[in-house]
């Protein structure tokens, strides 16, 4: 990978992981379009240090919503037991930090599981063009539907488990490309009614535990890559993850505003349109093609010099045995011929030079040995 493929990678990490049109989706048809290979250790080891600039950017912009909720959890946990009971005003009610922590753990559930479960299904479509523009299409459908469904919004404090079980739903479904994971989170909460700006933050506040969950899973294939490589590929990678950093920034207070003012439609109009330009890229044959040799493991490699042994072995030089029980006329003999001592000894023709030792065949075999037949004794 060069320098300017990590910077553009960078950029596209930055924006696309926190903006609602998919970062996998829009990595997925760069990496295409520049000829990489996706499934390859380089680009899992740069999808890896990507996703932890795009962490740090997280932590930089809710910092201080992080700190006020952590804090308010130990008062909660350390004082929840001195406080009489309330038939009024229950614990979960009472205790807010609690509540959304519980229901942070209620979301990362199915999150986890369909990870877990459909993890090499979903990452197959990574391939496939046609697969990546209808998970841009599947992206747009949310942002559209989100934005004429009306509901009652509701705070934190009453958003049901139903509702964060269905947000951690539309997490783990955005492991597929081209389906954006802020889209899917944000609206399944707007559709159950949370109020715009808890959407956005329940949705990241889920997306710590899930990206960091992700990174190690990643992290560990990414562990057999040859030492001589991550030599190679340190310095892009890191020039990718801290572009992925500070892009991811921007982005995320681009998002946090267009939630607010409830603007999240104009980016499926954009992700319409660019799963449109992917599926017509896919089908004209402009788009999917790379180096295998350029991006492809050592591992892929041996595998592919393994799978390609037959082939290579039929312009191997061959040894033909030809059966004869009379021996030919001294005219018919050329320097292309040798002969065992015996008479009944078989002919050998052979384009490379005669083996020291001759193989010993029964004398009583009626057998030919020659390209497409099979030896019968």
């Amino acid at each position: 990978m060069s320098y300017w493929q990590a910077v553009i990678l960078g950029v596209i990490q930055g924006l696309a992981e926190f903006l609602p049109i998919s970062s996998d989706g829009h990595l997925a048809f760069a990496q295409h379009w520049m000829g990489l290979n996706a499934e390859s250790l380089p680009m899992i080891l740069f999808d890896v240090m990507a996703h932890v600039g795009t962490l740090v950017s997280i932590v930089i912009v809710f910092w201080t919503v992080f700190v006020r909720f952590f804090r308010r959890l130990l008062t909660e946990l350390r004082v929840s037991g001195r406080r009489p009971a309330s038939r009024r005003r229950p614990w979960l009610v009472r205790n807010a930090a609690c509540r959304v922590t519980l229901l942070g753990m209620v979301a990362c559930v199915p999150t986890g599981l369909i990870a877990l479960r459909f993890k090499h299904q979903l990452e197959a479509a990574y391939g496939s063009p046609l697969l990546i523009g209808l998970g841009f299409f599947v992206t747009g459908a949310f942002l559209f539907i989100s934005h004429r469904v009306r509901r009652p919004r509701v705070p934190l404090r009453r958003f049901g488990a139903l509702g964060a079980f269905m947000v951690g739903v539309g997490q783990g479904l955005a492991v597929a490309p081209g389906v954006s994971r802020s889209a899917l989170t944000i609206c399944t909460a707007l559709l159950f009614g949370l109020k715009r700006r808890w959407s956005a933050e329940f949705s990241f506040f889920i997306a710590f535990p899930a990206i960091c969950g992700a990174t190690l899973v990643k992290l560990k294939d990414a562990a057999d890559l040859p030492s001589h490589q991550w030599a190679e590929l340190i310095g892009p990678t890191a020039v990718g993850s801290v572009i992925a950093a500070v892009v991811g920034y921007a982005a995320l207070r681009i998002l946090l505003v267009a939630v607010r003012r409830a603007k999240l439609i104009y980016f499926g109009y954009y992700v319409w349109v660019i799963g449109a330009i992917t599926i017509g890229l896919g089908l004209t044959g402009r788009l999917g093609h790379h180096d295998p040799q350029a991006t492809s493991s050592p591992r892929d490699a041996a595998i592919s010099e393994w799978t390609a042994g037959p082939a290579a072995s039929a312009s191997a030089p061959t040894l033909t045995v030809l059966s004869s029980t009379t021996p030919p006329a001294d005219s018919e003999r050329t320097d292309q011929h040798t002969r065992a001592p015996s008479s009944n000894a078989p002919l050998v023709h052979s384009n490379t030079p005669a083996p020291t030792e001759k193989p010993t065949l029964p004398t009583d075999a009626s057998y030919r040995i020659c390209p497409g037949e099979s030896a019968s004794l």
